[in-house]
């Protein structure tokens, strides 16, 4: 499967698993906080197909590592559709939704919620391994020199900072902008080790840098804005974190700092609760509605 294949396969799952969560989120009652699990779900899914549409568009990002980063989405969707349907309501009697809601309500949420993490590490590598693709760069082997095409790397640029809102675009800018032109750019033996670092992320010891990126996530109304992990802190090792141009609205909560489900519930939510009380049955933090 080439991957312009890949990326269209992937972006068919998103609108399928897509459609699922739009199902669930009316689906479910209020008396627990599924339907808010899967909105964010919904959102962080919708950010995710409009990546792989570029993708789908852009033959050029077809990278090998971009197709890598594909293929763990492909996985990762198929993962997240049978999780959906394992819980859809369809079928399932007025007794038995009652039931499941309340033996497998609060396991469901933490399902989701780590499911939703999990994609914004996906979404950020994705993101990633489309900024380091090498747009335009060319070598000429009979004069023995490297340079890029600044049409075709400007114009995949200002499609990530434009449709994405990736305020850093194609890295390989950092090294060519601003530079005059005839509409190549020839590099220079420290061009290419400065394009060597900024396409190849590290840490000291040489080690590859792990980075999350965060943005452009948008909440209306009474909307709550979640842009970190609920549950496990799986930032605890990132080198580099990035939250920016993230809005929320009207009577909004946004939370960009990891925290436990528990926690959550019970500080950010109350208001949402309107029958029973919330303990920790378990002393773990994982909090449940009685």
């Amino acid at each position: 499967m080439s991957g312009l294949e890949l990326a269209a396969a992937v972006l068919a799952l998103l609108e399928a698993v897509i459609s699922t969560t739009q199902n669930l989120h009316g689906a479910y009652r209020q008396k627990n906080h599924l339907p808010h699990v899967c909105k964010r779900l919904q959102a962080k899914l919708l950010s995710i197909r409009d990546i792989v549409k570029i993708v789908k568009d852009e033959q050029v990002l077809c990278t090998p590592r971009v197709v890598d980063q594909l293929r763990k989405l492909e996985r990762r969707g198929k993962q997240i559709k049978l999780l959906l349907h394992s819980i859809h309501p369809a079928g399932k009697s007025t007794a038995r939704l009652f039931l499941h809601q309340f033996f497998r309500g609060s396991e469901d949420e933490q399902r989701l919620a780590e499911i939703s993490s999990d994609l914004e590490g996906d979404k950020t590598s994705l993101i990633v391994a489309i900024q380091v693709v090498g747009v335009g760069l060319r070598k000429d082997h009979e004069r023995d020199i490297t340079y890029v095409t600044t049409a075709s790397a400007k114009r995949i640029d200002d499609i990530l900072r434009q449709r994405l809102k990736l305020h850093d675009g194609l890295r390989i800018m950092r090294v060519i902008e601003d530079r005059e032109s005839d509409g190549k750019v020839s590099l220079t033996d420290e061009d290419l080790v400065s394009l060597s670092a900024c396409m190849e992320p590290t840490i000291e010891g040489k080690k590859p840098a792990t980075e999350r990126i965060i943005l452009n996530n948008v909440a209306r109304f009474q909307a709550i804005q979640i842009n970190a992990p609920l549950g496990e802190d799986i930032w605890a090792n990132v080198d580099r974190l990035v939250v920016e141009n993230n809005q929320a609205d009207a009577l909004s909560t946004q939370i960009n700092y990891p925290m436990t489900l528990g926690a959550f519930y019970s500080g950010f939510m109350p208001h949402e609760i309107t029958e029973g009380v919330v303990v920790d049955r378990e002393g773990d933090g994982t909090m449940l509605l009685v």
